[in-house]
């Protein structure tokens, strides 16, 4: 009986973490709370990872199917070919359990507001729905252990956490953590300059250029605590950064337009990371090579596929970004320029 009471609290502590709601106490400034209602997310999905990787330990190494399909997606873990990739899913419960802990601490959080009379907005649902089937290919789906065979799965594996789902999913999720204060106050919130763009992006670009130097990548296909390192780390900074970008956006024309560089400057940093991987005559990843080779593909060419995956299609979100941050700013300074001009029509000098 007491285990299940410790779960339940367990579980009432984690929704209250996403919340917000430790026994009706609040954060004292709502711009602050905004910025510290992810962080608190990520936390709670750390946490939530942490226990997977024990009772991944717990239930020990073996070779037969079951061990096989909740193992990670290392580096030899499971003898990947062309005929038995479809079949190939991944159930590790150190990245199970956090994916499966999102949609229970949104939808529980969409309730809570539903029952306030708040409920957001159909499409924010699906903006987060949509982030959320990402994450499952990415790290559940048959995708998760291609990427430990081939470069180029690899790589879309990576656009997929650091690109595409973590804006998804703040672009939905939002509706259920941010109050009803002013958007223009909350850039002054941000206490940490983690919080803020630049900084942000610093941590972000450091994340992946760290975890493409070749000997680190492969000692995380080796390792599985590595592997869950990286993972955790890449989608950590990714949602911080994203994050940043769209408190950015809301915080007026001055905050938007300053927050375009720092998506321009991602944009050539990878692009200049996609090109070295696409033009190097030398294999970066060794490890990888023998996995190309069953899927057909000589090991350069799968680099390079590799390369010209990061280069263009995850430059084309960062370009979109920006251009949506530009388009933002744009329009504010438009509004202000209306706002102000009935009232300073009559201020001309005096004839």
């Amino acid at each position: 009986m007491s285990r299940y009471v410790f779960d339940g609290a367990v579980a009432r502590g984690l929704i209250a973490v996403f919340l917000d709601r430790t026994g009706g106490a609040t954060i004292g400034s709502c711009a602050r709370g905004d910025v510290m209602r992810p962080f608190r997310l990520i936390l709670a999905v750390t946490a939530a990872g942490l226990a997977g990787a024990v009772l991944g330990v717990l239930l020990g190494p073996s070779t037969g199917p079951v061990e096989r399909l909740i193992s990670l997606c290392l580096a030899g873990a499971t003898a990947l070919t062309p005929t038995t990739v479809a079949s190939a899913w991944s159930l590790a419960p150190a990245t199970l359990l956090p994916v499966l802990l999102l949609p229970a601490l949104f939808l529980s959080a969409v309730v809570a507001r539903w029952r306030e009379g708040t409920a957001p907005p159909a499409w924010r649902i699906v903006l987060f729905g949509t982030g959320w089937l990402l994450l499952v290919v990415a790290v559940v789906s048959p995708l998760c252990r291609l990427a430990a065979h081939l470069a180029w799965a690899h790589m879309v594996q990576h656009v997929i956490l650091v690109a595409l789902a973590p804006p998804l999913l703040l672009l939905g999720a939002r509706s259920v953590w941010a109050g009803p204060e002013d958007a223009r106050a909350r850039e002054a919130g941000v206490a940490s300059w983690l919080g803020r763009p630049a900084g942000a992006g610093l941590a972000y670009g450091a994340a992946i250029w760290f975890w493409h130097v070749p000997g680190f990548y492969e000692a995380a296909l080796r390792d599985g605590g590595l592997h869950l390192v990286m993972l955790g780390t890449l989608l950590g900074v990714s949602l911080t950064f994203w994050h940043s970008l769209l408190v950015a956006a809301r915080s007026g024309a001055g905050a938007a337009l300053a927050a375009a560089p720092v998506l321009l400057a991602t944009l050539m940093h990878t692009g200049m990371l996609g090109a070295l991987l696409t033009f190097s005559p030398g294999l970066w990843f060794p490890l990888m090579a023998q996995g190309a080779l069953a899927f057909g593909l000589s090991p350069l060419a799968d680099q390079q596929l590799a390369g010209l995956i990061m280069w263009v299609p995850m430059g084309l979100v960062y370009m979109a970004a920006a251009l949506g941050l530009v388009a933002r700013g744009l329009a504010a300074t438009g509004d202000a320029d209306e706002a102000c001009g009935p009232a300073s029509a009559g201020t001309g000098p005096l004839r």
